[in-house]
């Protein structure tokens, strides 16, 4: 500053010092000086200002951000408290649904248990002092199914309870004891089947466990190896100790299972399907039932299986640093109860598999024995793949009809095709192929198609319902059903069949009517076989040796096939069908005026007299007469 003013100063005297002339131009130079100095200094003073504003601006910016920065963050941090909120309220409400849910499952159950038992009861009382072989069966059948649903019942309970297991009953229990004594108790279901049960238990194991949960995943696992194990199979137990750990394996050279099923083994109520274990009776809960136990008790339970090979369980529980107190009770099976409903539910599948077997003889043998049913019986093909199920409607049928037994929709189709029955009752969730499927390809033969089907089925669902009339299924009864319904039904479609089939065969008499008339309302393949057997016949009626092989080999069809379809459709053999239409014939020609003689020859028969004969049959009158009369 001091320097300026300096300077000003020496201009000042410096200017002084100037001639006149030269001061106005000085004082002019000086004053655009002046002026481009007061220019700098404004756009000095602008851009400071600038600078001052860009200041604010961006301090009022990241103010504003950092605002909204904490807003965002305060927002969120109330949304994730008001959702984690809702999320324990919401697990707290589904907690509280479950425990409705399993409380309302174990009351059900447990009031299954008093009806159960007052059915078991008065059964085993009937089974004990009848001496009738029919009544017995029945009831037989009744008491195994009902020791079956009383086990599922017991089940459920056991899964209901899991979650609410008082810790006090677990204690040290010596397992080694359990599997030991679990063994011998089941052994007897072994001997029946022909099993060789080999064991390698070793000394004294001690597991903190309810000695009720011990025995169950024992029971289970060894009734489940006996169950899925062919006569004259073989079990191995193996009861060591590895470590800390007991080492529990139950294994079987059963059907195995396939690699891609072992994950969803032992979910609850999920069944392994295949055409063996479809005989086999299951709810999907035994297994998911131990699994429970024993992770609940600290342990874990895998399987390892191949088909054809065989199935190994493995289960691993921790061994207790405790010692036991409980050497006395360890001698005996503490749930007898539940030992003996186990031992009569594996005697009753034993069974079962035994009339299985029994089932695939006869089945084997369906084709010989058409041969010699009575003549007065129509036919019926049962095909159902529980092997209790289609046992119950071979008695129920058997009195009236003669019955055919089929496992699955693949044994149905081929047997249908060859023996062509005059009706069939068809389950329709079955292995191989279902009952829809066996429909539908029945309906596309043009050997099998005229045959009633009538669809038995557990599904009640309008879904189902509508498949089955797609399939052209001619009746759908669900289950439980009333025996008395099941035959109502059953001569229902038969009579009408039969009345279908009595007018057809009175038919050929009126020329003014023809098949193609009678079977307008029938199924389109059906009066496709009429259309294409009156061609032939209308072809070669001419000929002398005319015959059913002729007939049948040109409509591609066996001989059984054949001859049924057309006792079915047509209530006539083909010779009798041949000689009515010849007949016909032979009255068309007689009105036109062609001898007698003439038209028997041109008709087909190897006399006149055998014309005559067959035609004053027919037409209550002589071929002369019946042509006098209608000139």
């Amino acid at each position: 500053m001091l320097t300026m003013i300096l300077t000003r100063v020496a201009m000042l005297v410096v200017f002084a010092l100037l001639p006149c002339s030269l001061q106005a131009s000085v004082q002019e130079v000086a004053g655009k000086v002046h002026h481009q100095e007061i220019a700098l200094l404004e756009q000095s003073l602008l851009l400071q200002q600038s600078e001052v504003d860009k200041f604010k601006a961006q301090r009022n910016f990241w103010l504003a951000a950092t605002l909204l920065a904490i807003a965002a963050l305060l927002l969120l941090f109330y949304l994730q408290k008001k959702q984690r909120k809702c999320l324990i309220e919401r697990a707290n409400v589904n907690e509280m649904l479950l425990a409705k849910k399993t409380q309302l499952l174990a009351d059900i159950s447990h009031e299954f248990r008093t009806p159960l038992t007052l059915v078991l009861g008065p059964i085993q009382q009937i089974l004990t002092t009848s001496k009738n072989s029919e009544i017995k069966q029945s009831l037989s059948l009744a008491q195994i199914n009902a020791n079956r649903l009383l086990r599922m019942v017991d089940q459920l309970l056991d899964l209901a309870k899991i979650e609410h297991l008082i810790k006090d009953k677990v204690a040290p229990v010596n397992f080694s004891k359990v599997v030991t004594y679990s063994i011998a108790a089941i052994d007897s279901a072994c001997t029946e089947k022909s099993i060789s049960l080999v064991s390698d238990i070793g000394s004294e194991m001690l597991v903190d466990i309810d000695r009720d949960s011990a025995e169950k995943i024992t029971v289970n696992l060894l009734t489940n190896a006996i169950k899925y194990t062919q006569n004259g199979g073989r079990i191995t137990v193996r009861c060591l100790k590895r470590g800390e750990q007991l080492q529990l394996e139950v294994q079987d050279n059963g059907m195995g299972i396939a690699k891609e099923q072992h994950s969803r083994i032992f979910e609850r109520f999920v069944r392994i399907s295949s055409s063996q274990t479809e005989q086999i009776s299951g709810a999907g809960i035994g297994l998911a039932l131990v699994k429970e136990l024993v992770e609940t008790n600290g342990g874990s339970i895998s399987v390892s299986s191949e088909v054809g090979e065989g199935t190994r369980f493995t289960v691993f529980l921790p061994i207790s640093k405790q010692h036991s107190d409980q050497d006395d009770a360890e001698n005996s099976i503490v749930n007898e109860g539940y030992l003996l409903l186990e031992k009569a539910v594996l005697k009753g599948d034993i069974k079962v598999q035994d009339t299985n077997t029994a089932n695939k003889m006869v089945m084997h043998q369906n084709s010989v024995d058409v041969k010699n049913e009575q003549a007065n019986k129509q036919t019926i093909l049962i095909v159902e793949d529980h092997p209790q199920m289609r046992e119950y409607l071979k008695q129920i049928l058997s009195p009236h009809y003669h019955c055919l037994l089929a496992n699955d929709g693949d044994s149905g189709i081929s047997q249908a095709i060859e023996v062509i029955p005059d009706l069939i009752i068809s389950d329709i969730m079955m292995p191989n192929r279902s009952g829809y499927e066996l429909a539908r390809v029945l309906r596309g033969d043009a050997s099998t198609l005229h045959i009633p089907i009538i669809a038995l089925t557990s599904s009640n669902d309008d879904n189902s319902r509508l498949l089955a009339w797609r399939c052209d299924v001619d009746e759908y009864i669900c289950k439980p059903f009333k025996p008395d319904e099941l035959l109502f039904r059953v001569a229902n479609l038969l009579n009408i069949r039969q009345l279908l089939s009595k007018s057809a065969k009175a038919r050929p008499v009126s020329l003014a009517n023809s098949e193609e008339t009678l079977f307008a309302g029938g199924a389109e393949k059906d009066r496709n076989f009429i259309q294409e057997l009156k061609c032939f016949i209308e072809q070669n009626f001419q000929e002398t040796e005319l015959n059913a092989c002729m007939a049948y080999t040109q409509l591609a069809m066996s001989e059984r096939q054949f001859h049924r379809k057309m006792k079915a459709l047509l209530e006539q053999s083909f010779s009798d069908y041949v000689r009515a239409f010849r007949l016909r014939q032979g009255a068309q020609m007689l009105c036109s005026g062609v001898t007698v003689t003439q038209t028997a020859y041109d008709c087909g028969f190897t006399s006149q007299s055998y014309f005559s004969a067959c035609f004053k049959a027919q037409y209550g009158m002589t071929p002369k007469h019946y042509q006098k009369q209608q000139r």
